[in-house]
């Protein structure tokens, strides 16, 4: 079997326990795998589990390669996720059985039965399924079957009062970082506003990389990617995904907040690339991009207001003035934008935000995007 640098743990876990929920909430990090989307074929129609079950529809067919397509969908996220999610089917964990898989089956209690079915016609499940589930959790005989006949590694009983994200934290220890990548031209005001914003909200943190390229290049920072950086520099060359991911993630290793918003990363499609393989192993999740929109003479004066920061100086080209310097880094970023913004937008949702505004105006559309302090306050 292929190693990983962590595991993946595969749940088989009941319904209406909160893990698809889970997912969305957290889908750089967790995967909710839907049998029906392997278990049959549709002609028109995307269902979820627990409603296609019991709602035959025209256009269905059985999928003659299950459960080997699902088992496969397993065996090609393994190392891409945390967390895998899976239906509790028989037929399923036989075959992960068969594959020597190791997972973990969440069962509820019998006293949970109630909640249960207020959950499942909260979301708007059938009567049929609510007659099953009820069947189901009122007798002892699945509960049996899973416990005798299946190589299971460990069997949770969930408690009433949790769902996965409870039960996770309890058990697996499980803490997961939000990250909102904020980006746009340079002069934009990605640090400006981040610095504003931590400042009212202290349990967020921003990683600047501009700044930290900078610490780096005055000994305040120890980075073990120092020396290929500026090589980089000197050579005006282009560093590779594995050294700027490699420093942005010695930087949240340095840092520990529930949130963080990062400026200045990703730049290239092969730093996207990059983050989404690495990000499961620091248990960091996407949240959002803000993408701040500026043009181009507002981007060159406010460059030309701050001044020349660390190290640009040396990416200057010989004769070129300051202001010939920031309209040359504006073009090059307005140059690869639309690729990078393509590819983006597969990471997650971006949001955009007119940055031309007076800055006040600026920073409360920002506010609204980001809009983390009602968790913030849940954690002071």
């Amino acid at each position: 079997m292929r190693q990983y640098k962590f595991d993946t743990k595969i749940i088989a876990a009941w319904g209406c326990l909160g893990k698809t929920t889970f997912a969305k909430k957290y889908p750089s990090i967790a995967l909710d795998l839907e049998s029906v989307q392997y278990n049959y074929k549709y002609d028109f129609r995307e269902l979820t589990d627990e409603i296609a079950k019991f709602n035959p529809c025209l256009g269905q067919f059985i999928h003659e390669l299950y459960p080997y397509n699902y088992v496969g969908a397993i065996l090609s996220n393994l190392g891409r996720y945390r967390y895998i999610f899976i239906t509790l089917a028989r037929e399923i964990l036989r075959e992960l059985d068969n594959l020597g898989l190791p997972y973990t089956i969440v069962y509820p209690s019998v006293t949970r039965k109630e909640k249960i079915l207020k959950d499942a016609e909260k979301r708007g499940n059938t009567k049929v399924f609510l007659n099953v589930i009820n069947e189901i959790l009122s007798s002892n005989e699945e509960y049996a079957s899973l416990t005798q006949h299946f190589n299971y590694q460990n069997f949770d009983i969930i408690r009433d009062d949790e769902y996965i994200e409870d039960y996770l934290k309890r058990k697996h220890n499980f803490m997961c970082s939000d990250v909102f990548f904020i980006h746009g031209a340079p002069g934009a005001g990605k640090d400006t506003l981040s610095q504003k914003y931590i400042q009212e909200h202290p349990l967020c943190g921003h990683i600047s990389m501009g700044d930290i390229y900078r610490q780096i290049g005055t000994n305040t920072f120890v980075s073990q990617f120092r020396d290929v950086l500026f090589e980089d520099v000197k050579n005006n060359r282009l560093s590779k995904a594995e050294t700027t991911g490699g420093v942005l993630f010695e930087a949240v290793a340095h840092k520990l907040f529930d949130t963080y918003l990062i400026s200045g990363f990703p730049h290239h499609v092969s730093e996207i690339d990059f983050f989404k393989t690495h990000s499961v192993e620091y248990n960091i999740n996407t949240s959002n991009i803000v993408f701040l929109r500026v043009s181009r003479n507002q981007a060159i004066q406010r460059m030309i207001n701050r001044g020349l920061r660390v190290l640009e100086n040396l990416k200057m080209y010989q004769n070129e003035t300051v202001s010939d310097y920031y309209a040359r880094r504006y073009q090059e970023y307005v140059a690869q934008q639309p690729t990078l913004l393509n590819t983006l937008q597969k990471l997650t949702d971006i949001k955009y935000i007119n940055a031309d505004n007076e800055f006040s105006i600026v920073y409360d559309d920002f506010c609204k995007v980001v809009d983390l302090s009602n968790k913030l306050q849940k954690l002071r």
